[in-house]
């Protein structure tokens, strides 16, 4: 079944720019039923950098999940930063991205059928009952809240398995 939706967030490992990694989750939503999802992290290493910032793990999660469908895929991704929003869909402005990260934005942007919605992250309680942020009035979700989650465990047990 081809997902109506694909929820990402992304996040550091400690402060922002992090010089131990970045984690990334997305996951793809049929109604109200979990399809499939993805996680990980990624060092900078991995990147050829010495840091990593919260935009670029914002924007991974939101490849990784675009790289989950296939292509022409015409559903809706949401993400939580207004900076993988535009990024993923119409900005040529990368400052700080690595160039291979920057090629695939591009290759998956070409053709593309999908939307981008901006949600509000990390919401209260009486947002998410709401379904409305209070402090701007983006919609919220719990599949934002659960890729959020799921960031923040990998950051944990990689902090714990680094002593």
């Amino acid at each position: 079944m081809t997902p109506e939706a694909i929820y990402t967030d992304g996040g550091v490992i400690g402060p922002n720019p992090s010089k131990l990694g970045i984690t990334w989750a997305w996951c793809q939503v049929w109604g109200d039923s979990l399809l499939r999802s993805g996680s990980g992290v990624i060092e900078p290493a991995d990147l050829e950098m010495e840091t990593c910032s919260n935009n670029i793990a914002e924007l991974m999660g939101a490849l990784r999940g675009l790289l989950s469908v296939p292509v022409g895929w015409d559903g809706i991704l949401y993400t939580d930063s207004k900076v993988t929003l535009h990024r993923i869909t119409d900005s040529f402005s990368f400052k700080g991205v690595p160039q291979g990260i920057i090629n695939r934005v591009l290759k998956i942007r070409r053709g593309r059928k999908y939307r981008v919605v901006l949600l509000a992250g990390h919401p209260t309680r009486a947002e998410m009952k709401s379904g409305c942020a209070v402090r701007n009035g983006l919609p919220v979700s719990k599949w934002n809240v659960w890729c959020d989650k799921e960031c923040c465990r990998l950051a944990t047990e990689f902090k714990e398995q680094r002593g």
